[in-house]
């Protein structure tokens, strides 16, 4: 999307963008002249009534301001107002993601700093030390994220903001605390352990508890998870299935492996937002497939950012999260691993509500069963159980907790 187009289309329907970047705005120029001539009327307009002209006030002023040519080496006898309805309806036609209009409001605020910054440079030599760091310290606090920091007092305790606990219908997690919604929850397993089946099991009974539940698989045919899903509902039909239908209340959805990243995950839920399904939970399979939105040198410097990222996502979009880690090396062995194996950075531990970890010994494989423990629980017990069942094929997985296995 052109960069002008979505600036003029934020100054002209969001007037708080406008009023807090005006200083800056009032630098800016538009490579195109047609724009550049809407913003120089949406100015001047702003400047008389204190407010950003609607779509039509805008169109009166265009008519009355209107040159009868294009000056500056563009061809004269092509009629500016045929180029300024063009581009204005254009502009009025431009559906904006909030992705989008985040990066605008980002970007603004980055320029805002250098300005800031150059100011700095420029009077430093004829101001006091006392205004200098005043306005060192209004930079600083402009690269702060909004969300970094939340000071209550003891009794400002809001009942409205307990903890939304999304029941599972898995004894081990529900007992335990569970996961609530702006929350996420993780399993830890190795290579072949059956992230995917859990992942899918997992949006199963999240949707029969009446959630709506975007399934987001990076591996494996499509198809393959909607036949899970089938089956577990005792209604694998072949003819629904080639249709590619889905029950209502669950979206399994196919993403690009390691080109896909939460800015491209916001932006398709906003569609579906937009056709009138928005998700209560995501499952992903799985977070080490995910792209960091910002790549940086070191991957684990990525791999923060991501998990920031992913905290923020789930608690901006009011959801619950599940998604699936592998384990390092150390991890490959029949034992259940602990957080100390999780491959990549620890921070994906760090964010989580709860970690539980999954080992299955060769004859266990065999016998349809595996040993689960929660490794990592913000609210409640680490807990564990042996033997359960767990069928790939079938998609029965029964995790109920057993007080003899209990690890602190």
């Amino acid at each position: 999307m052109n960069y002008d187009n979505l600036l003029i289309k934020m100054i002209l329907e969001e007037p708080k963008f406008f009023k807090k970047n005006k200083n800056i705005l009032k630098k800016y120029r538009f490579k195109n002249k047609a724009i550049d001539f809407i913003y120089t009327n949406v100015k001047e307009h702003f400047d008389l009534y204190n407010e950003i002209p609607t779509y039509e006030i805008l169109n009166i002023r265009i008519d009355e301001n209107l040159p009868s040519k294009i000056e500056d080496g563009v061809e004269k006898n092509i009629l500016k107002k045929q180029i300024m309805e063009h581009v204005k309806y254009q502009i009025q036609d431009i559906q904006m993601t909030d992705g989008e209009k985040k990066y605008m409001i980002d970007n603004m605020k980055r320029k805002l700093e250098e300005n800031m910054i150059s100011n700095v440079g420029e009077e430093i030599h004829k101001i006091d030390t006392d205004t200098l760091f005043s306005k060192l310290k209004d930079i600083e606090k402009l690269k702060k994220n909004d969300y970094d920091y939340e000071v209550k007092n003891l009794w400002d305790y809001d009942e409205e903001l307990e903890r939304d606990v999304i029941p599972t219908g898995v004894d081990l997690i529900d007992n335990n605390g569970g996961v609530g919604r702006g929350e996420i929850g993780i399993l830890l397993a190795s290579t072949g352990i059956g992230k995917s089946v859990f992942l899918s099991y997992m949006a199963n009974q999240l949707m029969l508890r009446g959630l709506k539940v975007l399934h987001i698989v990076f591996e494996g045919a499509t198809n393959d998870y909607i036949r899970l899903h089938r089956v577990k509902l005792g209604n694998p039909s072949n003819e629904l299935l080639k249709r590619g239908k889905t029950i209502p209340n669950l979206k399994v959805v196919k993403m690009y492996s390691g080109k896909t990243s939460l800015s491209d995950i916001q932006d398709f839920m906003e569609t579906l937002k937009a056709e009138g399904f928005t998700p209560d939970a995501i499952c992903l399979d799985y977070l080490d497939l995910l792209a960091p939105t910002k790549v940086r040198k070191e991957n684990w410097m990525s791999e923060i950012n991501t998990s920031n990222e992913l905290e923020e996502f789930c608690w901006k979009n009011n959801i619950v999260f599940w998604t699936a880690v592998q384990t390092n090396r150390s991890g490959l062995n029949n034992e259940i691993p602990d957080l100390s194996q999780m491959a990549g950075s620890v921070s994906k531990g760090q964010k989580a509500t709860m970690v539980l970890g999954v080992s299955r010994t060769s004859q266990q494989i065999d016998d349809n069963k595996a040993d689960v423990a929660i490794i990592k629980n913000r609210y409640g017990k680490t807990s564990s159980a042996h033997n359960i069942k767990w069928n790939p094929n079938t998609m029965e997985i029964e995790i109920k907790e057993n007080e003899q296995f209990m690890l602190g």
